[in-house]
């Protein structure tokens, strides 16, 4: 509108602004419609179909409810700091956000070796974006303990719940052009969440056994980026994720909604091993 104004001179009125401001917001509307169904409909083309087997992962806050009481202006920057975060990192790895609730995501990716790459970047992301904003501080009692280096009060503490699913119906919604998931796997999965610590991964032990058995999470070198907390180099290393990962024995759990105790393991970055967590009620 500046170059409008500046190469028409006199003959620019404010009818022409007008005109022009109509014209322009039209424009705008229909740019930006038609980049939501291009970015739609690629990030259908990563969604998993159910036809096989594929992983599921649930993410969301520790004390995000506490969190928006303390103070909802930093709170508020900080979700949308946090979405940009979790996007970024489900982009990285071709996956797919199935539904976003306030700060919990449900997440779907090829299979388990790729979501525990996504479930291990969120770790470490969420200690290097630190402050998450300026004047953010984590709740007093959070959940986690143990080596104070393996914590930032400054940064967002995540839960993390992954699965490998085998057992799930993929539905697609044609009119908001999204698939969602249903069924045993995905119900576990959930239930999951709410047993884990901000800052910890938790899996079922099959889901575990499913990893161990793909070739790519021992003989795939492990990305740099999941190494270590601090990168100090980008060489490749020929280890694979299973030498950069922590696992706990978590032991049968008692699941809201499932028939039968699930046993759960822990997982962190090794760089991140010294985390300790309170113990959940062991069936």
């Amino acid at each position: 509108m500046y170059a409008c104004h500046h190469f028409l001179e006199d003959k620019w009125s404010a009818l022409m602004e007008s005109r022009f401001r109509w014209v322009w917001g039209i424009v705008m509307e229909k740019m930006s419609a038609g980049m939501e169904r291009m970015l739609t409909g690629t990030s259908s083309v990563r969604a998993p179909d159910g036809s096989e087997p594929f992983c599921l992962l649930f993410a969301s806050i520790e004390g995000g409810t506490e969190l928006w009481a303390k103070n909802a202006a930093v709170m508020g920057a900080a979700i949308t700091k946090y979405h940009a975060m979790v996007r970024s990192i489900i982009a990285l790895y071709d996956a797919y956000e199935v539904k976003v609730m306030g700060d919990s995501f449900m997440i779907a990716c090829v299979n388990i070796v790729v979501g525990m790459k996504i479930a291990l970047a969120i770790q470490l992301e969420s200690m290097r974006a630190v402050p998450i904003v300026p004047g953010f501080t984590m709740l007093e009692n959070p959940q986690g303990g143990g080596d104070p280096s393996c914590w930032r009060r400054e940064g967002l503490r995540v839960r993390v719940a992954v699965q490998h699913c085998v057992d799930v119906v993929a539905s697609y919604d044609a009119i908001h052009q999204r698939y969602d998931y249903y069924g045993p796997s995905v119900n576990c999965c959930s239930s999951m969440l709410p047993v884990a610590c901000g800052g910890e991964i938790l899996l079922s032990k099959e889901s575990f056994s499913a990893l161990e058995a793909m070739p790519a999470y021992k003989g795939e070198p492990c990305p740099w980026d999941l190494r270590q907390l601090e990168v100090h180099s980008f060489h490749t290393d020929p280890r694979g994720m299973d030498e950069f990962i922590s696992v706990s024995d978590v032991g049968p759990v008692e699941l809201q909604g499932m028939p039968e105790p699930v046993h759960l393991l822990s997982i962190t970055p090794k760089s991140l091993s010294g985390r300790r967590f309170r113990n959940v009620k062991v069936a």
